[in-house]
């Protein structure tokens, strides 16, 4: 028996985690890492000043944390290279698997609505026109799966 979730804003959000708890993760994770070479990218450049100039700069001192030296300037042009591609990819999949949640969001509340469009008397449609509710409920998704993307 699937559990009773509130029509509420945070209730259809856990439902929609609950439903899809991989993708969920896989976009906290890619999202996660997404930040972490966001983050990256400024120290490598602080490193790269330290290689023009002569410079020992706080930031660079954090390079030192990675399992690889980077004191040949080969090997770090490789570094940032690969470093600014995977940001890149990341981004993207970020980007991606945020709007294939938006997706799914918004395809269960369809779900939901015609379920409960199906409820509505008929004479309230007679009265007031099925195309007035068509228009309002589409314009309503669009704003939710914006809401819930951002």
């Amino acid at each position: 028996m699937e559990p009773r979730y509130e029509l509420r804003k945070r209730g259809l959000i856990i439902r929609l985690y609950s439903q899809y708890r991989q993708l969920a993760v896989a976009t906290l994770l890619v999202s996660f890492f997404a930040g972490m070479a966001t983050l990256l990218i400024p120290i490598t450049i602080g490193k790269y000043y330290d290689f023009l100039f002569g410079m020992h700069s706080f930031r660079a001192r954090l390079l030192t944390l990675l399992p690889f030296d980077l004191s040949d300037i080969h090997l770090f042009m490789a570094f940032f290279l690969s470093l600014i591609g995977a940001r890149a990819v990341l981004t993207y999949g970020e980007r991606y698997l945020i709007n294939l949640l938006g997706e799914k969001f918004v395809y269960s509340l369809r779900i939901l609505l015609f379920e409960s469009q199906m409820r509505i008397p008929i004479r309230d449609y007679e009265d007031r026109g099925s195309g007035r509710y068509l228009l309002r409920f589409s314009g309503d998704l669009k704003s939710l799966k914006q809401y819930f993307c951002q």
